[in-house]
């Protein structure tokens, strides 16, 4: 699977409240392209949603 066909399994799990899916998928996505600023943003709502405050935070700063 490509980098982006596991960026939109991601995210179509994250659109179904699959978060531990669609985590495990986005750093997937990172291990093979760390800057990809859409998977670390999409991570950064999973971490926020679960109350990681930080971690998001880490997150979006990457992101940025």
């Amino acid at each position: 699977m490509t980098i982006e066909e596991t960026f939109k399994l991601a995210v179509k799990n994250h659109q179904e409240s699959k978060t531990a899916i669609a985590h495990e998928l986005y750093n997937q996505v990172l291990k093979i392209d760390p800057n990809h600023s859409a998977a670390l943003n999409n991570l950064a709502i999973i971490y926020k949603f679960l109350g990681e405050n930080q971690k998001a935070k880490s997150c979006c700063e990457k992101a940025i």
